[in-house]
């Protein structure tokens, strides 16, 4: 799980910015599958959708408030890491949530071929990430914005849109990890 952060992570740096709210993020994306699984009695695979959709809006968010309104990365990212902490605890009522779904074990506890799950998805991630980086034009895109986002929007890369989209990604990924 720590690797998953850490790819949403990396490709933020890339961009010479930095996300400081993935915990809270994280924490947010587990806490609305787990609602939704325990007090909507909601199956498994549309919760966890769920939960990762408030990860993406998240990252929507974070996108939003430093490719759109240019806040500082460190400064627009601590407003969702302190009100991503509220809203886990008000979904979660301030207590420990659980639940008893197979399913959803089975993503942090289950074995397939004896290889836990969440290594099979921790590989199957890092290659997405890696084939983004290395074999499209965006992980160019992102590179270069990193190395001088002046010369980027020069070159014609939308780095406004190159940014909004790592910082979605990094939401997806920490809501993933949750």
């Amino acid at each position: 799980s720590l690797v998953i952060v850490s790819l949403g992570m990396c490709l933020v740096i890339a961009t010479r910015g930095v996300d400081i709210s993935v915990g809270s993020v994280s924490a947010v994306g587990a806490m609305v599958a787990v609602f939704l699984l325990k007090s909507a009695g909601i199956p498994a695979v549309p919760a966890i959708l769920c939960g990762l959709l408030a990860g993406l809006a998240c990252g929507i968010w974070n996108g939003f408030l430093v490719a759109k309104l240019k806040i500082q990365p460190m400064i627009a990212t601590l407003i969702l890491m302190t009100v991503g902490r509220g809203i886990a605890q008000i979904i979660s009522g301030g207590q420990i949530l659980t639940i008893n779904s197979k399913a959803y074990a089975f993503l942090g506890r289950g074995y397939v071929f004896g290889i836990p799950f969440p290594t099979i998805i921790m590989i199957i991630v890092t290659l997405a990430v890696w084939l983004l980086t290395r074999k499209t034009s965006l992980g160019t895109s992102i590179e270069s914005v990193g190395i001088n986002e002046t010369s980027a929007r020069y070159a014609g890369i939308s780095t406004t849109q190159i940014l909004w989209i790592v910082y979605i990604i990094c939401g997806l990924l920490a809501a993933l990890s949750g």
